[in-house]
């Protein structure tokens, strides 16, 4: 290995050890979503809201911590962060199980009912990519239209030890000195605790939720019951003061079925994106979307823009890798966002390839060019430039007109190629 490829891959070396010392999407689990105003009406909130978490690495059941803004047990005191008010495996409110809503929730799947949703007993290892839906009381009275679930293998499914204090555990409607705070912690893994914040909430209707940005929220710890967080905290204050967190109001007019998410708002899985023996292999799960093609992007090295390598691809797949640099697959949604999956490195052949933008070619790697000759069909010798060639070479054919046009390359290796490019009008 060259010494220029050997600080390279130190560098990526570096780079990796240091995000994997950083909380974020890929390394942590996080919560996605709280269901503030639940299904119904009356004082039977603290069975009925819900919080929904996804996991992109294996971890133990037991090592997810959530304290709530009001204690299991309680509906007039805020919590003070006293231990024993978080709720876990070994803590003062341990996770239960209501077997009857897992049946209720399996039922909404169809007939026979899958075992999509369980509970999973203490010590459980949950694998990778995987949701955890967590209810604040022990019965839930109204659960929630869960469909949106329901093409998944296995969901793990929580329930707070909750036999008393049937008011919410989230105030629907905080003024702004009110805030409300979540804290959640991952034994073992400091880097992924997260408190998400709202408050100066007016007009909540059933079913709203809080909507949270695991890239600004993972490692975001500030935030006091009562007490407005700093500016840099993960909270909620108005559509025109926020950080990581989104208000989603419910539907009008009140009660209606509640639903978790719309299947757009949920992550698509990367379950896979490396490189192998020269090849990429990726594999996605879209919720909700199977039929979405995915998009191969590849950033070359130095200062190249990305540009798409490969459209259309299946969510399944291997595809041959020639060209180093960095590559990365997208997805777009069905709200029309994209989606990015995990960037991996190939170093490949660094040999001069044709990247168009706006309609003209640009030669990528042109630096490893000694020698570029460009000839039309009828055998006219149009360009002819030693090195230094530049990378905006072939942006003077535009004059020559619309055409197939071959070009010779010899490079400082000694190697010599032949490409053709097509100059459309």
């Amino acid at each position: 290995m060259s010494a220029k490829n050997r600080l390279k891959a130190l560098l990526l070396s570096l780079l990796a050890s240091v995000l994997h010392g950083q909380g974020n999407q890929n390394n942590c689990p996080y919560l996605r979503y709280i269901l503030v105003d639940a299904c119904g009406d009356g004082n039977q909130e603290g069975f009925n809201e819900l919080l929904i978490f996804y996991t992109p690495i294996s971890i133990n059941i037991n090592d997810l911590r959530v304290s709530f803004p009001f204690p299991p047990n309680e509906n007039t005191n805020r919590d003070t962060d006293n231990p024993t008010t978080w709720v876990c495996y070994g803590c003062g409110f341990q996770w239960v199980c209501s077997n009857s809503d897992i049946t209720n929730m399996n039922n909404q799947c169809g007939s026979p009912p899958p075992n999509i949703f369980t509970c999973p007993p203490a010590g459980t290892p949950i694998p990778a990519n995987s949701f955890i839906l967590v209810f604040t009381g022990a019965d839930p009275t109204n659960i929630p239209n869960v469909t949106a679930f329901c093409g998944l293998s296995t969901v793990y499914v929580l329930f707070a030890n909750n036999t008393g204090g049937n008011q919410g555990r989230y105030t629907n409607n905080p003024t702004n000195a009110q805030n409300r705070r979540t804290r959640v912690e991952i034994t073992g893994r400091p880097e992924c605790a997260m408190t998400v914040n709202y408050r100066n909430i007016s007009g909540s209707r059933n079913n709203a939720y809080l909507l949270i940005d695991p890239d600004a929220c993972i490692g975001s710890t500030a935030g006091q019951n009562d007490q407005v967080p700093p500016n840099t905290a993960c909270y909620y204050a108005g559509a025109n003061d926020r950080r990581g967190v989104e208000w989603i109001n419910g539907p009008n007019p009140a009660p209606q079925t509640c639903q978790t998410p719309p299947i757009s708002v949920l992550p698509i899985i990367w379950q896979e994106v490396e490189v192998a023996g020269g090849r990429l292999r990726w594999r996605a799960v879209f919720v909700g979307e199977r039929g979405t093609s995915l998009t191969l992007w590849h950033r070359p090295p130095g200062e190249g823009m990305p540009y798409i390598y490969r459209a259309g691809l299946s969510p399944q797949g291997e595809l041959e890798l020639f060209r180093t640099g960095a590559y990365y697959l997208t997805a777009q949604t069905a709200e029309g966002g994209l989606e990015q999956s995990p960037v991996v490195w190939y170093e490949g052949s660094r040999a001069p390839f044709i990247q168009w933008a706006e309609g003209l070619p640009l030669i990528e790697l042109a630096e490893e060019i000694a020698e570029l000759q460009v000839w039309d069909l009828g055998g006219r010798l149009l360009l002819s430039q030693q090195a230094p060639v530049r990378r905006e070479v072939l942006t003077g054919l535009r004059e020559a007109g619309a055409g197939v046009y071959l070009l010779n390359l010899r490079l400082h290796s000694g190697e010599v190629r032949q490409e053709r490019i097509l100059l459309m009008p």
